[in-house]
């Protein structure tokens, strides 16, 4: 055959060799996709919407996610720096809204039992509904968020829902826990609820992953309530009706806001796709349609109210205020919705809080309950409130009265009347309660007058009722001073306030019932007293930082934590109190502010509080910078094949001499464990934007070849098939062995019987590199310590195992193993061993030989066309298997990796397919000049049979047919 009629078949043949050429790298080349960069195309989406297709739009949908690369778990930290941090430096947290998180929070297996403390990475779908992976949703951007460790661990795997009854929940009842609401008890009992201000976000991320992801298998659990397991289209693509309309619900409460943008935009960057919900939440509609009609959950019939919704205290005093609420679900939450430098609050949460007031304003206090607010408007005055805090004058005669002063009533040195009803009269001391002020108005003659005072919102005017009884009216009723001793026990009882009748009645303070009405001596006599408005008016005149906030040392770039700060606040009566902040944002001012990065210059802080200053001493170090990384205590030993483990720690070491253990945040590359040998991996970690890196070696061993030893003997000989040598086979000998069964679960070789123990001999040839055996030593009768090879290993009993292995000391050395004398079983469970095999192996007789033979008769087969690469009548194929399976290791090594002998085995592989069998080249590894020939295992009573080759010739078998049959054609 002419050249250029052989240069005319070479395309097939190289079409067949590029086939299995791509079949190896299919096979063997793993590389994570690039993220995908490009601006996202919602054309299709958005026909399909407008066409109200479903199916089309899921479709669509789809194909804008599909291609996107979760990345793995451990990177998820990393991610998370950049796709949920916030501009005043900290992660977003979910679950909480008092949180401050940054990389130094990161959950490392202990901590996290207070809420603030470690943030985790949360599946807001739990994993437990879906196989606990964490590659693809596992590892997800968009559904594994920042959440607190500790509110995460009491959400569990709990369903999202609508709380009733809450069991917890987190600061400033931002989430919740509990029994669900009775018209939302759809997701079981307990479930979470979140705040109204990421419902939304959650809501999107389950269509996300229902566009993503095959969700028909997310019923395990609580998954259930959630994920039908029909996907179709008539089915809700496999959600619950029940979670179609919570999470509809949701979408529509909550639509994506500008940080929800955000995250989505840094999320499209790192994992190469978008959630297209928060781009689009229309879609959401038009896929399981738009529930916005249900605009409110069952507690639409909350109803709250707050009493009393106005009072008057003076700077220093107190008011306490309670929150009926009924039909709705969790607690309630206090705020100062204006006027926040006039008065403080004790807590935030609760049917009930004091009110104090700190300087002379009008303020607001409201109450807030699942969905519905009622609020208090409180004035501060800094006149008047009560003993030793300003002077009072009795009144002595209707003619004193001053229309335009406020007084009070009760007994100077006694308490004043407060009063949170008309019908109830109570005692309040100055310095738990401020008195109601009355306003009196002189009658005609000055003979008698009016007292009237707001409560609730409501006028009353004072009566002395002819009975006990002390009662309020809002009619305007006449009252009197006394003006004769009848009836009126007591000093100065011509100034007692009495009714206007004839019957002497008169008001007195009873000290278990409050201000009662009497016609005989009972309690101390009830006087009006005019409020001088002309005393020195107390006033809030400083703040001082009685206890300083926890953290006073900070790393420049960190922001000022006033948690655990009490001020003491001093009045201009020289009184004073405490107080101590707990997120009362609205109260308190920090300059520089809590979002505003501190620098080395930042020696103080000055807190402002009711219009007074302090300040609060504070450190700011230098940003320590990372200097370097160390590694310790790693593996270094690998089998080709073994899933790397780094196994050590990696230490950070920064500038300011400190160290920290950030093995989870550090990454490893380098390595691949399909290549034996010698290799390095390079470890990197990255703080603040500087990354540094560090290397070590390990060390990846070739494939193992395994024998199973199924026969009990006194000797046993490695089947030749097994050994390879440049000069011929070996044949390493175990002696003195017995085979049995010491326990039914541990099949091993056993060594020892009784008294005078038993030994192991191995003895090697100079081409063995190393041998190990990994063994377990215990006894009845005998406790020591025995010296086994090159190790010694401690004996108690049968009950407590001792595993041990042991090396070959040198290449040509024999190895013992033995009980000595001592009534010591050892049960080796395994022997491996690795030798040699040259480079330079020289071409074999056989292996020309065998070329030669394959040369010949493939052609005479195709000549005498005995059909497809067929040897129906001359069995020339059968001759030349034979002669392959007879030649030795070293020389079947020789030629199924040697480029001289490479289209022949090529050859040889197609002849084989083509008869319906397939040879390999049987145990023979070239990898790195190293290969394990034999290990013996016996253990668990398993079979275990494991010969390792990867072949690519089936694909390029393909390609040499086509080439020989075009061949034959010609």
């Amino acid at each position: 055959m002419s050249i250029s009629k052989k240069l005319k078949h070479l395309p097939i043949l190289l079409a067949g060799v590029a086939m299995g050429l791509g079949v190896f790298i299919n096979v063997n080349t793993t590389k994570k996709a690039e993220p995908v960069q490009a601006a996202i195309d919602y054309s299709a989406c958005e026909t399909a919407h407008n066409a109200n297709n479903k199916s089309n739009l899921k479709t669509a949908l789809y194909n804008v996610v599909k291609n996107g690369d979760p990345g793995t778990y451990s990177e998820l930290w990393t991610s998370y720096l950049t796709v949920y941090k916030k501009s005043d430096g900290y992660l977003k947290d979910y679950y909480s809204n008092t949180s401050r998180f940054t990389s130094a929070n990161q959950d490392t297996g202990s901590g996290g039992t207070t809420e603030g403390d470690k943030y985790n990475r949360e599946h807001t779908i739990p994993k437990s509904w879906w196989g606990g992976s964490t590659s693809n949703q596992g590892a997800d951007i968009f559904i594994v968020v920042p959440a607190d460790k500790f509110i995460n661990n009491k959400r569990s795997d709990n369903c999202l829902g609508v709380v009733g009854s809450a069991t917890f929940s987190s600061n400033n009842n931002y989430s919740k826990l509990g029994t669900s609401s009775s018209s939302w008890n759809h997701f079981g009992s307990p479930v979470f609820e979140p705040n109204d201000e990421v419902k939304g976000d959650l809501a999107r991320i389950v269509f996300y992953s229902v566009i993503k992801y095959d969700v028909s298998s997310w019923t395990t659990d609580n998954g259930s309530y959630v994920f039908s397991g029909n996907t179709s289209a008539s089915s809700n693509f496999g959600l619950t009706a029940n979670a179609v309309k919570l999470f509809s619900y949701w979408n529509n409460l909550d639509k994506p806001d500008d940080w929800e943008r955000t995250v989505n935009t840094r999320g499209n960057s790192v994992q190469g796709n978008p959630n297209p919900f928060i781009d689009h939440p229309e879609y959401a509609n038009t896929l399981w349609g738009d529930v916005s009609g249900y605009t409110t959950y069952s507690t639409s019939s909350a109803s709250l109210s707050v009493s009393p919704s106005s009072g008057s205290i003076t700077v220093g005093n107190t008011l306490n205020l309670t929150a009926t609420a009924s039909g709705g679900s969790g607690d309630v939450t206090w705020s100062i919705t204006s006027g926040s430098s006039y008065v403080s609050l004790d807590t935030t949460t609760g049917n009930s809080v004091t009110v104090t007031g700190v300087t002379a304003g009008t303020a607001t206090v409201t109450a807030s309950y699942s969905g519905t607010t009622a609020s208090c408007s409180i004035t501060v005055t800094s006149s008047g409130g009560g003993e030793s805090q300003t002077t009072y004058t009795q009144l002595t005669s209707i003619s004193n009265i001053d229309n335009s002063a406020n007084y009070v009533l009760g007994l100077e040195g006694t308490g004043f009347h407060y009063a949170g009803t008309s019908s109830w009269g109570s005692i309040a001391l100055p310095s738990s309660q401020t008195p109601l002020y009355y306003t009196l108005t002189k009658g005609s003659g000055n003979t008698s007058f009016t007292a009237k005072t707001t409560i609730n919102s409501t006028t009353y005017y004072l009566t002395v009722p002819t009975s006990n009884t002390f009662t309020m009216s809002t009619s305007s009723t006449s009252i009197t001073l006394g003006t004769s001793t009848t009836g009126l026990s007591g000093e100065n009882s011509s100034y007692a306030v009495t009714n206007s009748s004839t019957t002497a009645r008169h008001l007195r303070i009873n000290g278990s019932s409050g201000l009662r009405s009497y016609a005989a001596t009972t309690g101390a006599m009830a006087y009006f007293y005019k409020v001088n408005d002309s005393a020195s008016a107390k006033t809030l005149s400083s703040i001082s930082v009685s206890t300083a906030p926890t953290k006073t040392t900070y790393t420049a770039g960190q922001y000022f934590d006033p948690t655990g700060l009490v001020i003491t606040r001093t009045y201009s009566d020289s009184g004073s109190d405490t107080y101590t902040y707990a997120g009362h944002t609205t109260e308190f001012t920090f300059s520089p502010t809590t979002s505003t990065a501190l620098t080395t210059s930042n020696k103080s802080v000055t807190i402002t509080y009711g219009g007074k200053s302090c300040s609060q001493s504070i450190t700011v170090n230098s940003a320590k910078t990372l200097s370097s990384i160390s590694v310790s205590g790693q593996t270094t030993s690998f089998a080709v094949g073994d899933t790397f483990s780094f196994g050590g720690t990696v230490t950070a070491h920064f500038s300011d001499s400190s160290t920290s253990d950030v093995t989870s945040s550090a990454t490893f590359s380098g390595y691949n464990m399909n290549s034996a040998g010698n290799q390095t991996v390079t470890v990197s970690y990255t703080y603040s934007g500087t990354t540094k890196t560090t290397s070590y070696s390990i060390t990846v061993t070739a494939y193992r070849t395994v024998i199973e030893v199924t026969s009990e003997s006194a000797t046993i000989t490695w089947p030749s098939s097994a050994t390879a040598n440049t000069s011929g086979d070996f044949s390493p000998t175990v002696t003195n062995v017995q085979y049995t069964y010491y326990e039914s679960t541990d099949k091993a070789l056993r060594l020892g019987t009784g008294s005078g123990g038993g030994k192991i001999t191995i003895t090697t040839t100079s081409n063995i590199t190393s041998l190990t055996v990994n063994a377990r030593a215990y006894s009845s009768s005998y406790t020591g310590t025995l010296t086994i090879g090159d190790q010694t290993a401690s004996v108690t009993d049968y009950s407590s195992y001792n595993d041990f292995e042991v090396e070959l000391d040198s290449p040509t050395t024999s190895l013992d193993i033995s009980t000595g004398s001592k009534n010591v079983r050892i049960n080796v469970k395994s022997v491996t061993l690795v030798c040699s095999v040259s480079n330079n192996i020289s071409t074999s007789s056989d292996c020309v030989g065998l070329e030669s033979f394959i040369d010949t008769y493939m052609h005479m087969d195709y000549t005498q066309n005995l059909g497809y690469c067929k040897d129906n009548t001359h069995h020339y194929y059968s001759t030349a298997k034979s002669a392959f399976n007879s030649l030795n290791t070293h020389q079947r090594l020789l030629f199924t990796s040697n480029s001289a002998y490479s289209t022949e085995w090529a050859r040889l592989s197609a002849w084989a397919s083509a008869n319906g069998e397939s040879l390999n080249s049987s145990n023979v590894l070239a990898q790195n000049n190293n290969y394990q020939v034999g290990r013996i295992i016996s253990e668990n009573n398993n079979t275990i049979t494991l010969i390792i080759i990867i072949s690519l010739l089936g694909a390029s078998s393909i390609g040499i047919c086509f080439y020989l049959r075009k061949k034959r054609e010609n």
